[in-house]
């Protein structure tokens, strides 16, 4: 990756599309193993799309995940955000105050975070355990290098794994900060999903078993869910679409809330996979939440 980030960022795109569209997917056993599990996934969720698109989604895949690192390090990323997409986040994600931006992986998804430290959000980002061990010394050297004159302890990483995650978190909540928490990660603590920790939603007429960690803070610290979708349009711009604000309602119990909110922010993803099945990483790992018999 680091030969692309002496590139101009559209020639550093550029030149990973080339790459990636010279894939040799069935040559190498690595790249071949998460194919097939891309396209298995793919056609049980999507049975409509014909098998023999699925090299080609399976590349967009791939490039997406490229482009994704290559947007986290290179210093020129942030300037081909979609013209009016900053308008659109400082009316809500941006704006002072507590909030939880709920986001998925798709499109240049690792983008937020480097704004949010551009625009001097003071947020904490949710990560599974083995990101925090494999890119946490990553994640604050972006943070020194894009926000130098902020505080440090503007930006803090949370491991979703700790048994006292929930705490930290609400915690962070009730100070007035963001959080960033990537729901189809599925982390959290406790290493079995049980009714404490999890619901079944449907996605694409099949059952998964979730985390409902999301609507559980917002709950609880009564703030809002911003849900987010990252977008990259076919000229290399970066879209963030806000989907509606999601309210606590303290009204409804607890249970009700957190199923109506997780299964609502799964229909998100839904309808953009559906339009984009090349663009979500999840088709990688989706299996590990299937319901059986679903």
């Amino acid at each position: 990756m680091e030969m692309y980030l002496q590139l101009p960022y559209l020639e550093a795109l550029a030149q990973l599309r080339q790459k990636v569209e010279k894939l040799d997917i069935f040559g190498r056993k690595d790249v071949l193993r998460r194919f097939i599990r891309f396209s298995t996934n793919l056609q049980f969720f999507l049975p409509a799309i014909p098998y023999e698109r699925h090299e080609q989604l399976f590349k967009k895949l791939c490039l997406q995940q490229h482009l994704s690192h290559l947007d986290q390090h290179h210093p020129q990323a942030l300037g081909y955000l979609a013209p009016g997409t900053l308008d659109v986040l400082h009316a809500e994600a941006l704006k002072p105050g507590a909030g939880i931006i709920c986001t998925y992986h798709t499109g240049s998804y690792r983008l937020i975070n480097k704004l949010l430290m551009q625009q001097g959000v003071p947020f904490s980002l949710l990560v599974a355990s083995e990101v925090l061990a494999e890119e946490q010394a990553d994640y604050y050297r972006i943070f020194r290098e894009t926000a130098s004159d902020r505080a440090e302890n503007s930006f803090h990483l949370t491991d979703a794994q700790h048994p006292k995650a929930l705490l930290q978190l609400l915690a962070s909540l009730k100070r007035g900060r963001k959080l960033v928490i990537y729901l189809d990660g599925n982390s959290g603590t406790g290493n079995t999903l049980t009714v404490k920790n999890a619901c079944a939603v449907h996605f694409f007429n099949k059952c998964l078993r979730v985390r409902k960690g999301v609507a559980t803070l917002a709950y609880l610290a009564r703030c809002p869910i911003l849900p987010l979708i990252c977008k990259r349009r076919t000229n290399g711009q970066i879209d963030f679409d806000l989907q509606p604000t999601i309210h606590p309602q303290l009204s409804a119990s607890r249970t009700l809330f957190e199923q109506q909110v997780v299964q609502r922010l799964y229909r998100y993803l839904e309808v953009y996979t559906q339009q984009n099945p090349g663009d979500w990483e999840g088709w990688l790992h989706i299996h590990r939440y299937m319901v059986e018999d679903s």
